[in-house]
């Protein structure tokens, strides 16, 4: 099963559960990837999945309900024993592909001939593909520096390796962080804030907030969730130039 693979869709970016429950989209990623690869379905407990997902065993069954009833992405069978996962339009979305064919390899032989010619002209004339105004064109889906700069700023704030919560939820929740200093700026100054800019104003913000959030701000899930309320109390401790 580990050399196998699954489709992810691009439509899953704007269907909300990425942005409103990111706990439940990492739980829904590891279902993905544990269920019979035929059927889409899988027979599990709580702790299992709480193990490969990283979430607390105690909120597994809450989450594995909001894929149910609320996203509508799984179906669920439970027992005394287990619970029967059943991944929704499975067939539809990860059907597997038919077997390539001896016209298809001809077209792949082709297309990869087309290719390597161009790229021994690229290699040969020491160029790279250029876009507009001769600037080098970038690969898509490359991270964002900004957020993890802004994870690190946290981390040596909390004079810590790691922030609570995964990975994923912490970038996430960084990644609005952001936007809402961004939409502060812009209403204090009139002005589109600079990189540096922001991260100035994380750094003035996490400093000056007062004591009761200073002990909770160890991921930024929580900055996100309180951002409004941290920021107040930071500016009743010292002006906070957003």
């Amino acid at each position: 099963m580990d050399n196998t693979w699954i489709k992810l869709y691009r439509k899953t970016l704007h269907n909300g559960i990425i942005q409103k429950d990111p706990t439940a989209y990492i739980l829904f990623s590891v279902i993905l990837l544990s269920v019979d690869r035929e059927t889409g379905e899988m027979e599990t407990g709580r702790f299992q999945l709480s193990h490969l997902a990283n979430i607390k065993p105690n909120t597994i069954y809450k989450i594995l309900s909001r894929l149910s009833k609320k996203w509508q992405m799984v179906t669920l069978e439970s027992n005394n024993k287990y619970t029967k996962i059943k991944v929704k339009n499975w067939a539809k979305y990860q059907q597997i592909e038919k077997p390539v064919t001896q016209s298809d390899n001809n077209k792949v032989t082709t297309k990869e001939q087309q290719s390597n010619t161009i790229q021994e002209i690229r290699n040969k004339n020491n160029t790279s593909p250029k876009g507009e105004e001769g600037k080098a064109l970038t690969l898509p889906n490359t991270p964002n520096p900004l957020i993890t700069d802004f994870v690190n700023i946290l981390k040596e704030h909390n004079q810590s390796q790691e922030l609570d919560g995964t990975q994923v939820k912490n970038r996430y929740a960084a990644k609005r962080v952001i936007e809402k200093i961004k939409k502060e700026f812009r209403a204090r100054t009139e002005n589109e804030p600079t990189e540096e800019a922001v991260k100035t104003s994380l750094k003035a913000i996490l400093q000056k907030a007062d004591d009761f959030h200073q002990k909770n701000l160890t991921n930024f899930d929580y900055l996100d969730k309180h951002f409004y309320k941290i920021i107040k109390s930071s500016a009743n401790r010292g002006i906070v130039k957003i």
